[in-house]
């Protein structure tokens, strides 16, 4: 019995700490990309705050979710696009404990080319806060 115990108790320590943060901040704007370019809305608005979410539905004349705006911005880009955002190099500007930027350097010809992504902490997870295309 001791040595069951032992092992459920060992077995939960890792599976907590294989959660761990969600990824840097690099890691959770690259699945965003990744999200957005597969048009995958309930991805690609669960890694975003809430405060995102809601203003990304509210700047759409058509969409009422993010989900639905996730897949008009989606929609236009073809196969070539989505391609070009998946590829996009991206570099880390700065990580404080709670707050940090991403820079999207992509192909010149997609309107993410030197886009900002900002990331906060929430629940000890980096979640998506905003982004700025040039």
């Amino acid at each position: 019995m001791k040595v069951r115990l032992g092992a459920l108790i060992a077995v939960a320590f890792v599976a907590l700490a294989a959660c761990g943060d969600g990824g840097s901040p690099t890691d959770v704007t690259r699945e965003y990309l990744g999200a957005i370019a597969d048009g995958d809305g309930k991805r690609a608005c669960g890694l975003m705050t809430d405060d995102f979410k809601r203003g990304l539905a509210d700047n759409s004349p058509t969409a009422s979710t993010c989900e639905q705006r996730v897949a008009e911005l989606s929609a236009p880009l073809g196969r070539a696009g989505r391609q070009l955002v998946q590829d996009a190099d991206l570099s880390q500007l700065g990580t404080g404990s709670a707050m940090s930027f991403v820079r999207i350097e992509s192909d010149e010809r997609t309107p993410l080319h030197g886009g900002l992504v900002t990331l906060r902490k929430v629940d000890g997870e980096w979640r998506i806060e905003g982004a700025v295309t040039p």
